[in-house]
């Protein structure tokens, strides 16, 4: 399961080493266009925070660029760990960094950096720590500006 698909350039990726995968975005009538004019994936309109899905019901949920965006993030990640059989592979923006660099680049300024809908921030540390309430991180990577978290369920 991808959650946040956008134009699904993961979920693509995970199709060519998947045999299914699953795909959903809030409701958007220009993504739904996209997704009619590229098939592949699974695609649903879904709230991450309230996901129509059975328990366990996926091996991987993979989550980019997402929970900054959720108004409730513990609701978003919590039910990513539950419709999840085994794994989470989650990233968000690293702060202080990415606020920094939008700065540094003359982008919203009047929001000190902060990128429109990013609600929420968390630097790797935290971000860890936010994960590991729903699995053991057993890997975080940090490409700069972001950090990405892979989670094992117990």
């Amino acid at each position: 399961l991808e959650v946040g698909r956008g134009e699904g350039v993961i979920a693509n990726r995970l199709l060519q080493r998947r045999a299914a995968v699953t795909a959903l975005d809030l409701p958007d009538a220009t993504l739904r266009g996209w997704w009619r004019e590229h098939p592949g994936p699974h695609y649903l309109h879904a709230d991450a925070e309230r996901m129509p899905f059975p328990d366990g019901h996926f091996d991987v949920v993979v989550a980019v660029e997402v929970l900054e965006h959720l108004r409730d993030p513990d609701a978003g990640l919590s039910e990513m760990a539950r419709v999840s059989d085994r794994h989470l592979v989650l990233s968000v923006p690293r702060e202080p960094m990415f606020r920094t660099g939008n700065m540094l680049g003359g982008r919203h300024w009047g929001d000190w950096g902060n990128t429109p809908g990013h609600l929420n921030h968390w630097s790797t540390p935290a971000f860890v720590k936010f994960v590991s309430s729903a699995g053991a991180v057993r890997a975080v990577e940090k490409p700069v500006p972001w950090t990405i978290a892979w989670a094992r369920k117990a």
